[in-house]
Order: structure tokens, then C-alpha cells, then sequence
């Protein structure tokens, strides 16, 4: 049996600014941010089949896992089994291909609630690399994962 899983906003988008640099300033005056890069992030959409434990993410550029770059695409994150939660696996859509197996601690964010979109936190920007994704909570929970890098 399946089920469609989705959080609240099917078509939910994350943007997250991944690359910040200034611009020349006046004495005494804040720099000014630019942006060189933005990346697009699709939580849960479109919507698409699959078990309790399958997410769904779309990304608009290159991102950073452990063990993995990954390109523009529609992702799948699983975990491999019900006893290795601390365990995440990220395929392609269709689950042809596993991109990373890695490990993620489990995380707390007691301001998150039922109605809580999905959220992807950022690490600090590495120049000439995608952005790493630092931790991810799913929509409707306040229990997520931070991602370990060796």
C-alpha cells in the first residue's frame, strides 16, 4: 500500500541565499549584500507517491549532501529502514540510482509545529562549491536532521 505524502503547501518553495558578498562601502555604513546565487528548493512537489518515509525535494540548482553533489533535479530522501532513522538515503525520483547513503543526527525544534513548512538550513558557503545542506525538518514536525560530513 501506498500513501501521497506532501506537508500542508503542496507547492511549497524554500529560497535560500547561499552566496553573500559586499559591495565597497562608505565609513561608518553597513555593507551592502549582493547575491550571486540563489537556489530554489520544491518540499513535497509536485506531489508524488510513495511510503510514509518518503520525501520528496526538488531542487533549482547544485546542492551539497555528505558524500554527493547533486545537480538541478527531484530527489527522493529515504530512510533505508524503520530501524535506521539516523540513516539517510537520497536517490532519484523514480529510485534507480542512489546518489548518498549518510548519516544525520536527530534534531529538535520545539517552535516547529503540525502547520510547519518544510525547512532546509544552510552551512556557510564554500567558495567554488554548491551549497551543503546543513539540516532539513519536514513539513508538520518539529523532529529533523542535521546532516554529518566526515
Amino acid at each position: 500500500m501506498t500513501q501521497t505524502r506532501y506537508g500542508p503547501l503542496a507547492t511549497f518553495a524554500v529560497f535560500a541565499i547561499v552566496a553573500i558578498t559586499s559591495s565597497d562601502t562608505v565609513a561608518a555604513q553597513a555593507p551592502i549584500p549582493q547575491f550571486e546565487e540563489t537556489v530554489v528548493i520544491a518540499v513535497n512537489a509536485p506531489v508524488r507517491s510513495g511510503g510514509p518515509g518518503d520525501y520528496f525535494m526538488t531542487f533549482g540548482g547544485p546542492v551539497r549532501v555528505p558524500g554527493a553533489s547533486l545537480i538541478a533535479g527531484t530527489y527522493l530522501f529515504t530512510f533505508p529502514s524503520p530501524n535506521s532513522r539516523g540513516t539517510l538515503r537520497v536517490s532519484s525520483a523514480d529510485r534507480a540510482v542512489v546518489h548518498a547513503t549518510f548519516s544525520a543526527t536527530d534534531v529538535s525544534d520545539y517552535t516547529r509545529d503540525a502547520r510547519s513548512s518544510s525547512v532546509i538550513t544552510w552551512l556557510p558557503q564554500q567558495a567554488g562549491l554548491a551549497p551543503s545542506i546543513a539540516s532539513w525538518f519536514p513539513a508538520g514536525s518539529s523532529r529533523g536532521w542535521q546532516f554529518r560530513y566526515q
